[in-house]
């Protein structure tokens, strides 16, 4: 799996896709994933099979929610499953993917509709992660004010991810 070739460095011309092999064995099965651009115009020139993903439609995203949520034991009211697969937003399944998991982890089932409304004002996934950030940050930053934006840092300047013993050391932090 390749995912998003669209974002990969324009240097040495990565998007003309000379690094993968022109022709994949049968045996072998590759997934990729990009935006309409270079990278999709070689794909097309290359004939290999495409497919298109298009955004979720509400019958979708309500299997989507009633699946992810069983997974955990958890469910929605009819009301609040009605308010979160009309939510346009909701047709893009990383935004859903995101709202779910910070759904799912809030505690407060008084105050769930009020956070389900304040999650659905992001209109994208970036708006919808800042939010999840903020959160982060007023939960874990009582004792350690910046660590969300330093841990963010840190895993943006590293090439190839970091591990947690790893954030730990550089943040100074005992496990």
């Amino acid at each position: 799996v390749l995912d998003a070739l669209n974002q990969l460095d324009v240097r040495d011309n990565a998007h003309d896709l000379n690094w993968l092999p022109k022709n994949i064995p049968e045996s072998v099965k590759l997934v990729c994933s990009t935006l309409p651009g270079r990278c999709l115009d070689v794909i097309k020139d290359r004939k290999w099979k495409e497919i298109e993903i298009l955004p979720l439609n509400k019958q979708e995203r309500k299997a989507m929610v009633e699946e992810y949520m069983s997974q955990y034991g958890k469910s929605f009211s009819e009301q609040q499953l009605e308010i979160i697969v009309s939510s346009p937003s909701c047709d893009n399944p990383l935004y859903l993917r995101i709202l779910l998991e910070e759904l799912r982890l809030f505690g407060t089932f008084e105050e769930l509709d009020s956070r389900i409304s304040y999650y659905l004002e992001a209109r994208d996934p970036p708006s919808l992660l800042g939010l999840v950030f903020d959160r982060l940050e007023k939960e874990l930053e009582s004792s350690y004010k910046g660590l969300v934006g330093d841990v963010l840092s840190i895993v943006w300047v590293s090439r190839k991810g970091v591990s947690e013993s790893e954030l730990l050391e550089i943040l100074n932090i005992s496990p």
